[in-house]
C-alpha cells in the first residue's frame, strides 16, 4: 500500500497471521525483506516519474493477528529506523 500525508510519502506492508505458529507477523520482516521493500519503492517511485527527493520516504508495517479469539491490528511506523 502506498499513502501520502502531506510531504511525506508511505509505503506500507501488511502482514497478517491466523496463529502464532510461526510467530508474530512483525518478526518476518528480515533484511532481505527490509532491501525488497526499497527496491519495490525505487520501482514505484521510477514508474511514477517522480524524483526520489520530491517527498520523505517512510516505510510503515501494519500487523494483523488474532491471539485468544481476539483480533490484533497494530501500525508500526518508520520500521526502517526501527530495525
Amino acid at each position: 500500500m502506498v499513502a501520502l500525508a502531506g510531504e511525506v510519502l508511505i509505503f506500507v506492508e501488511v502482514k497478517t497471521r491466523r496463529s502464532m505458529k510461526f510467530g508474530l507477523p512483525q518478526e518476518s520482516i528480515a533484511p532481505y525483506k527490509v532491501r525488497r521493500l526499497l527496491q519495490t519503492a525505487r520501482w514505484y517511485l521510477a514508474e511514477q516519474g517522480i524524483a526520489e527527493d520530491c517527498y520523505i520516504l517512510r516505510f510503515d508495517l501494519v500487523t494483523i493477528y488474532r491471539l485468544v479469539g481476539k483480533q490484533h491490528i497494530n501500525w508500526l511506523q518508520d520500521i526502517i529506523k526501527i530495525m
